[in-house]
């Protein structure tokens, strides 16, 4: 693909967005044309299940339904059974901080190839990650006046509020997870997007 026409893909207008009434939590999203965002909604239907076939179990952020109360349910349940049997539990709840504005995007092609090779169902992703997240991707604001202007480059993470990024982030640390459960298979590590949950003995 061209290079003009993946920063075309990539580009959008800088758009807050409210996460209460007050207005005291708004955060910067991108929004795409109607055609990109269209697209990119189609991506994220077509690989959701592949996508939460090839997370599990670490990731419940994707694809599984009640996802949240699973996660929620389990682990009161991991706790009442370690105070019932005297055992010895810790339970670490961890935000990753900006984690969907924050990654590398070079690191994360690479992660997304290689899921994409060891899984075919996920071989549209390499090419729609490169697309919509080049290196640099231009950021437009529209002025008084109406008209757009160009007011900086984003380098790193996916567009928040675009579907694909919620499979893309996941991805990115998988690998990771799945290292860190091998290394240390007394704990248990669950996620929600970037909201990860450790428990375990040790």
């Amino acid at each position: 693909m061209q290079p003009w026409l993946i920063r075309k893909l990539g580009a959008g207008l800088l758009t807050p967005l409210f996460k209460n009434e007050t207005g005291s939590d708004a955060r910067p999203t991108k929004a795409e044309d109607t055609d990109t965002a269209l697209w990119s909604k189609a991506v994220q239907l077509h690989s959701v299940e592949p996508l939460c076939e090839h997370l599990k179990p670490q990731q419940m952020g994707v694809g599984v339904k009640g996802g949240v109360e699973t996660l929620v349910l389990g682990l009161a349940i991991s706790r009442e059974v370690a105070c019932n049997n005297g055992e010895d539990h810790i339970i670490m709840a961890l935000d990753l901080k900006n984690a969907h504005n924050e990654y590398d995007r070079v690191e994360a092609q690479a992660e997304i190839e290689k899921a994409a090779d060891e899984c075919p169902h996920l071989s549209s992703l390499p090419a729609a990650h490169a697309a919509i997240n080049g290196v640099h991707t231009d950021i437009f604001a529209r002025e008084a006046s109406g008209k757009l202007r160009r007011i900086t480059k984003s380098c790193a993470g996916g567009g928040q509020g675009n579907p694909t990024t919620n499979g893309f982030f996941p991805l990115v640390i998988d690998s990771t997870m799945k290292q860190a459960m091998q290394l240390h298979p007394s704990i248990q590590i669950h996620c929600l997007q970037d909201d990860v949950t450790i428990e375990g003995k040790d």
